[in-house]
């Protein structure tokens, strides 16, 4: 039961994570909002891609312990 539960913890987190990126790449996909991102400094623009890296790390890592819950 508890293993299930951990499973099921780590497939929300998971889930949620690449929710999020996709909604990112969704809005970047529009073109008034790649042209004003285009605008930002580069520093601005790292902030951004750096958001964009720590979500898709905890993706990761939630599908990793998934993987080490469910094959023990």
């Amino acid at each position: 039961m508890r293993e299930s539960k951990a499973i099921n913890q780590s497939i929300d987190a998971a889930s949620l994570q690449i929710a999020e990126i996709c909604a990112f790449a969704n809005l970047f996909s529009n073109e008034d909002v790649a042209a004003a991102f285009a605008g930002l400094d580069a520093a601005e623009q790292a902030t951004i891609f750096g958001a964009l890296e720590r979500m898709a790390r905890s993706a990761a890592a939630a599908l990793d312990q998934y993987a080490e819950v469910s094959h023990g």
